[in-house]
Order: C-alpha cells, then sequence, then structure tokens
C-alpha cells in the first residue's frame, strides 16, 4: 500500500521541483493509488477478524495453566495416591492378567501426563 503512495509522490516532487511547476497527476497514478488503498484496507479487516476470532477461541494461558495443574494432580493422585493404581499393582500378584492390565493403564496415564 505505501509502495505505491511513496513511488508516486516522490515522483510528484521530483517533477515538480526539476520543472518549477506543479506536476498534474495522471489518471493512470490515482488508479493506482485508489486499488493500493483498497487491498489495504481489506488486509487491515481481515487481519482484524482474525485476531477476534483466535481471540474468542483461545483460552487465556493463566486459565490453561491452572487447568493442566488440576489435570496433572488429578493423574498424580490416581496413579500415586494412598488407593492409586501403583499401590493396587503391588498388591496384584506378578503375572496375572489384572497385574497385566494394571501395568498397562499405569503405562497409558504415565504418558498421557507427559504430553
Amino acid at each position: 500500500m505505501a509502495m505505491w503512495f511513496v513511488v508516486i509522490f516522490a515522483s510528484f516532487l521530483f517533477l515538480t521541483v526539476t520543472t518549477g511547476q506543479a506536476a498534474a497527476l495522471s489518471t493512470t497514478a490515482l488508479i493506482l493509488i485508489g486499488i493500493s488503498s483498497a487491498t489495504g484496507l481489506a488486509a487491515l479487516a481481515i487481519d482484524n477478524r482474525k485476531d477476534v476470532a483466535q481471540g474468542a477461541e483461545q483460552p487465556k494461558p493463566e486459565a490453561e495453566r491452572i487447568s493442566l495443574e488440576t489435570e496433572r494432580t488429578s493423574l498424580v493422585q490416581e496413579l500415586d495416591g494412598p488407593d492409586g493404581l501403583s499401590k493396587k499393582r503391588e498388591a496384584a500378584a506378578t503375572g496375572t492378567t489384572e497385574a497385566a492390565e494394571l501395568d498397562a493403564t499405569i503405562l497409558a496415564k504415565r504418558s498421557d501426563s507427559m504430553s
């Protein structure tokens, strides 16, 4: 947007200074300035619309942090709490189906809490 304005304005100033008379702006120059301005304004409108839409969709960083901390605390409690899966696994006999299921569940929960 600014490029065409600068080119045309610099040309206008150059002609005015070198000839000593105010140069007339051609129709082509005015059309280029108009197209450039319209394109720039359309781009600004689209950017503003995207910013507003993204602002509404994205959670605030503080709220997201609190939510993630709450989820992490819940997972840790489920895994390592007094009645957690780790305690149940220790109580289960090695090699049993229950032990294998608990191992798989613990592994899945730990990988979920890491991602």
